[in-house]
């Protein structure tokens, strides 16, 4: 646990990071969870003891290859004012269409493709820039969005995703709040945090008909991970398995359309180790180690800490380039933004492996994908406009006028 303390302290200095964050996840769902399972008398063989090494040497594997290289950004951003009103009107007419979406649909993808759009605008309201409306506007704005987001999205499942939200939120901000005990209070907030959402999730009803005790999704990975470390020894076949990698991107294909799509590594896991519950919807997890031991077995542990040290130090390089220019103009605003929103994921990443995450991001960049190209159209036709009327002699002052991109 400390491991994971100290690479989130340490890592990008006062920038919140997408490795910083996998050290925080670790320190929660790895050794925390191994932590509640000693203390509840769970089973404590050499199959436990490796589920706690495992992910800790592959984690410092990829701090020490892939996550050391970056210096902290000490540059102090803003936003180009034009991006925060052309974006900021489009992004409000999203939010709003989306939020009626999911109320009267209910439906997963919408809610988390609104997602999207409630980061990108959180972030727009708190990015510092000339020419804001008063500091009380924005806070009114952002707590209305983000309470009318929790009561219509939250029914007691979701709660990475609100998770990931805020982090995602942090993540874009933390640069320019420049506090040292940014980092510290949120390690300090983790556990009330935990819990108050646990108190929520008491009493809602698994696919099995159980209730849940609300910290059970927090731990039950780490224990997973055992049971499937113990099934892999005693009835692995040697073979490649890759139907759970190619669920990741197929996830947007629906089932009706192909019944025979592969599954998802959490479904997987309910074949194998709860196979009494294949007829429900039932979902499992088992820490970021377990989809790559189970396709590939131990030589997956190696492409593991390649592809994942490499893949969240690509999202730390993005949030890099972002926010070490002084004015974020459009193009380095969506990119800052986009990084920030899938950085927010990765502790979701270390709970349950690539699928959940990469399926979440890219339904969230549906809403980003829409905010950035109407944008884009909108100032383009704006600066055309501005373009004709300076070729009249009749030019008038735009907002959109030498838009940064």
């Amino acid at each position: 646990m400390l491991y994971g303390i100290v690479l989130f302290l340490r890592n990008g200095g006062g920038q919140i990071t997408a490795a910083g964050l996998f050290g925080l996840g670790f320190a929660v769902f790895v050794a925390g969870a191994s932590m509640y399972w000693v203390s509840e008398g769970g089973v404590r063989d050499l199959t436990f003891v490796l589920v706690q090494v495992v992910p800790l040497v592959a984690m410092w594997l990829m701090d020490l290859l892939f996550w050391r290289k970056l210096e902290p950004v000490r540059a102090q951003v803003r936003l180009d004012p034009r991006v925060f009103k052309v974006v900021g009107s489009v992004t409000i007419a999203v939010v709003i269409v989306l939020l009626g979406l999911m109320l009267l649909s209910g439906n997963t993808a919408i809610r988390r493709i609104t997602a999207g759009a409630v980061v990108l605008l959180l972030i727009l309201l708190f990015l510092p820039g000339e020419g804001r409306r008063s500091s009380t506007v924005t806070l009114v704005l952002a707590a209305g969005v983000s309470v009318m987001f929790f009561e219509v999205f939250f029914n007691g499942f979701g709660r990475l995703v609100l998770v990931a939200i805020v982090l995602s939120v942090l993540v874009a901000l933390s640069g320019q709040i420049r506090s040292p005990g940014l980092k510290p209070l949120l390690i300090v907030a983790t556990v009330p945090a935990i819990y108050a959402l646990a108190s929520i999730r008491e009493g809602v009803e698994t696919a099995s008909g159980e209730e849940l005790d609300g910290l059970g999704s927090v731990v039950n990975p780490f224990y997973t991970m055992v049971e499937l470390a113990n099934f892999l020894s005693s009835f692995r076949v040697a073979e490649i398995e890759l139907n759970s990698f190619a669920a990741v991107f197929l996830f947007w294909v629906p089932r009706s359309m192909w019944e025979e799509k592969p599954v998802g590594f959490g479904r997987e896991l309910v074949l194998l180790l709860r196979p009494e519950l294949s007829h429900t919807n039932h979902s499992m997890a088992a820490l970021f180690t377990g989809e790559w031991v189970y396709a590939f077995g131990l030589i997956g542990l190696i492409l593991m800490v390649i592809t994942l040290g490499w893949g969240v130090a690509a999202i730390d390089r993005l949030i890099h380039w972002s926010v070490s220019r002084s004015v974020l103009g459009f193009r380095a605003f969506f990119v800052l933004v986009s990084a920030s929103f899938v950085a927010g994921q990765v502790p979701t990443l270390v709970w349950s492996g690539l699928f959940s995450p990469t399926s979440r991001s890219l339904q969230g960049f549906v809403a980003i994908a829409i905010i950035s190209i109407s944008s884009w159209l909108i100032a383009s036709a704006f600066s055309a406009r501005g373009t004709a009327a300076d070729s009249l002699g009749k030019a008038k002052p735009s907002v959109t006028n030498g838009l940064r991109y």
